[in-house]
């Protein structure tokens, strides 16, 4: 059990055993159990009669007792000999009800404000990380750890290495560098001395210091005019009783490091993670079932979450900062399992919802490939099965259609335009720029009206008076292809029968805006989203999992192979040369960067 382990180390923080045994053992008492378990349940629930009122050795003696009971109902749900588990470590049989104890959620969804020693303002800071509850705090791991298991002298520390040592108090004061003040410090042992600095202090902090005091010091080393030292470095007294319990030497062993923000210090950080552990880990639960991290060879989350916090100080430093201890994988292991858990659930009900059914795809088809210039690449043909196949289908189309720059997805895209449009349906097609946009249209307009599909071009560029008509047409039905930028998820463009929706270079949107376009059907649609970014097939069903992906991995006859170079900041000039070379032979350069500001 948790509170026995480590010679009961846990014993003095968790609180309400008493009544955390009592409402998981009526939980228990609610299945269909054998006599002889039922009896030995009612055991256990009177072994922590008066529990919280009890010295320690009464205490440990009834978790001692209630460790045997509940073995003793292990073997018994196993339906194995009793004494043939006494070899087995024992577990928390009441694992299976404790997902279900009501104070779980209600524990891990506390304020952290209502954590002893964190007020209003640090509250503010915390939630500036996200940390809004002792869940949140759980979550809120180390993203690396110092190694500071070693006491060093102050001879063999070098610059640009962390560092622990011991050291007495020479002198200390303020001093002003330009308007600047710094608050100095000399330390020194038997080997030597070196500086601390630091650039932002309070006034109160010298007043807590006197000459030959001994200090536990840790921190980088630096090199300034060929001296060395430390600025800003963690310090305590040795005779500083420490954090109090829940916590741990900051200053010596394994110690975390974590995400700092302004107002909040690694060690104010440490002393209220310390807090939180102790007030509320042990109504700290896990979801899943204990048979599957049983089946796993995984260890309990709560020990997890303890130990990435609060790590012991044999454990491997290398495999801590690489993220591969046991613990670690436990951590990652949940979160993969409850993301890839809401995919799935999301893709379900996509599955289950009842969205259009295309007719006459082969006939579609069979026209459109008689007016293009042109013959399918094998892999466009692929694809375009792919998408006729879920266009027939009840459900929902949602899928992501991947290829190169000139691999001709745009084609693709069009078949299915022009089956939404034959079943009289509207089409709708969203591009990030209005470049884009209009690219597309000349693209596919003029196969459209062959067709004898009307379609039109809709951005924000487009006058009061052409767009009004248009938007006229639209809502009548007359248009049924609309491509256009942003301007198409605007409120005042209603669609008369929206059926397909195509999104080109989707990450360029945000999800409420690919949202406001399926909004505008009164019912689900088919939705195919176009990228030329390279993904990887397993990196796009983690990231799009309620998609299905079509690749086009084939470019048609004649075009020119890409050819991607990179070149280092110092080989800018090589760069604009080869701009300079392909302009004056005629060809076109684009140059593309992140826009800051005009």
């Amino acid at each position: 059990m948790y509170v026995k382990k480590g010679d009961y180390k846990n014993i003095y923080s968790t609180k309400d055993l008493d009544r955390f045994v009592s409402a998981a053992v009526k939980a228990a008492l609610g299945n269909d159990l054998d006599a002889a378990s039922r009896d030995k349940y009612k055991k256990l629930l009177q072994l922590f009669g008066g529990y919280s009122a009890a010295d320690i050795g009464s205490k440990k003696t009834a978790i001692d007792n209630a460790c045997r009971l509940l073995q003793e109902i292990d073997a018994l749900a196993k339906g194995g000999d009793i004494h043939e588990q006494t070899a087995q470590p024992v577990q928390p049989v009441l694992s299976d009800y404790l997902a279900d104890y009501e104070r779980s959620d209600e524990k891990s969804g506390t304020p952290v404000q209502l954590i002893p020693g964190v007020g209003p303002k640090l509250s503010e800071y915390l939630n500036k990380k996200g940390v809004r509850t002792v869940g949140d705090l759980f979550s809120y791991l180390p993203y690396r750890y110092e190694d500071r298991r070693k006491i060093s002298v102050i001879a063999d520390l070098k610059a640009g290495e962390a560092a622990v040592f011991t050291a007495k108090i020479i002198d200390f004061a303020i001093v002003h560098y330009h308007r600047r003040r710094i608050f100095e410090m000399v330390v020194a042992d038997d080997t030597g001395s070196i500086g601390l600095k630091w650039f932002k202090f309070n006034s109160r902090f010298m007043s807590i210091f006197k000459r030959g005091d001994s200090l536990l010091i840790t921190g980088q080393v630096k090199r300034y005019n060929y001296a060395r030292e430390i600025h800003h470095p963690e310090i305590r007294t040795l005779h500083d009783p420490g954090a109090g319990a829940g916590s741990h030497d900051e200053l010596s062993g394994i110690v975390p490091v974590y995400s700092e923000t302004e107002g909040l210090k690694q060690r104010t950080i440490r002393k209220i993670i310390g807090k939180g552990l102790e007030h509320y880990l042990p109504f700290y639960f896990s979801p899943l079932d204990i048979s599957i991290s049983k089946k796993l060879g995984m260890i309990d989350l709560k020990d997890a979450v303890w130990n990435l916090h609060l790590p012991e100080s044999s454990t491997d430093i290398d495999a801590l900062n690489e993220f591969r201890t046991p613990c670690h994988k436990r951590v990652i292991f949940d979160e993969f399992f409850y993301l890839e858990l809401a995919l799935a659930l999301k893709r379900r009900g996509r599955v289950i919802q009842h969205g259009l059914q295309f007719a006459h795809t082969r006939n579609c088809i069979s026209e459109l490939k008689k007016i293009i210039p042109f013959t399918l690449t094998a892999a466009q043909d692929r694809v375009l099965e792919e998408i006729a196949a879920d266009m027939q289908s009840a459900r929902p189309m949602h899928r992501l259609l991947q290829g190169d720059v000139g691999s001709g997805k745009t084609i693709v895209a069009l078949f299915a335009i022009y089956i939404a449009a034959r079943n009289d349906y509207q089409a709708a097609i969203m591009a990030p720029t209005e470049i884009l946009a209009a690219q597309h249209y000349k693209t596919l307009a003029g196969y459209l009206d062959k067709l004898g599909v009307s379609s039109t071009l809709l951005t924000s560029g487009i006058r009061k008076k052409e767009r009004e008509e248009i938007l006229t047409r639209i809502k009548s039905g007359e248009i049924k292809v609309i491509i256009g930028t942003h301007a198409v998820i605007q409120k005042s463009v209603q669609m008369h029968r929206l059926g397909l929706a195509v999104i080109d270079e989707q990450h360029r949107f945000g999800v409420m805006q690919r949202t406001e376009l399926t909004k505008k059907a009164d019912r689900p649609i088919d939705v195919i989203i176009m990228t030329a970014t390279p993904i990887p097939r397993t990196l796009a069903m983690t990231v799009y999992g309620d998609l299905d992906v079509s690749i086009i991995d084939e470019m048609p006859p004649g075009r020119s192979p890409v050819k991607t170079k990179v070149y280092y900041e110092n080989q800018r000039a090589k760069v604009y040369d080869e701009i300079r070379r392909e302009v004056q032979a005629g060809s076109q350069a684009y140059i593309v960067y992140p826009l800051v500001s005009e």
